[in-house]
């Protein structure tokens, strides 16, 4: 009989599917500083986001989880119209294999705030001041930057 870490080092084409929100306000946008107690990037700074659950069947799953995680993380809403940005993989310290997507969402109503559970910070950050941030990971310099190409593209101001 297999062990569970067996069976995942066999079959490395699952994948765990999580997404992010790049969520433009005003000229900048919001960030999340992961809480430390989290076992995945804790104390990172981020794009809100988190895992896709199952629960969440049928059509434009992606684009759900998104608002949801954006506002179960960082307490704001965001338009129904969200828009694909990139696609990356990566695997975490556990061995676990992730598919990551990112979404372009703008900002609809609500006061962004740490959830107190996965996020203990908020900030709003254009993405100049982001890349002046030491604690500023290349791979979210990149996430941005593509946002800001799409969003470019889309004429939003």
């Amino acid at each position: 009989m297999s062990t569970p870490e067996a069976r995942r080092d066999a079959e490395p084409h699952l994948y765990t599917v999580a997404v992010e929100g790049a969520v433009f306000h005003r000229g900048r946008y919001l960030f999340v500083v992961r809480s430390r107690r989290d076992r995945v990037y804790p104390g990172v700074l981020t794009l809100p986001g988190g895992k896709v659950e199952i629960e969440a069947e049928g059509e434009s799953v992606l684009e759900r989880s998104v608002r949801r995680e954006v506002s179960e993380e960082a307490g704001v809403e965001v338009e129904d119209d969200v828009h694909y940005v990139e696609s990356k993989t990566f695997r975490l310290d556990d061995g676990r294999h992730v598919l990551d997507a990112v979404f372009l969402c703008r900002y609809r109503a609500g006061v962004a705030r740490p959830d107190a559970r996965e996020t203990e910070a908020v900030v709003w950050l254009s993405p100049e001041e982001l890349a002046r941030r030491p604690d500023a990971q290349d791979w979210l310099i990149r996430s941005v930057a593509l946002a800001e190409v799409k969003r470019r593209a889309l004429g939003w101001q």
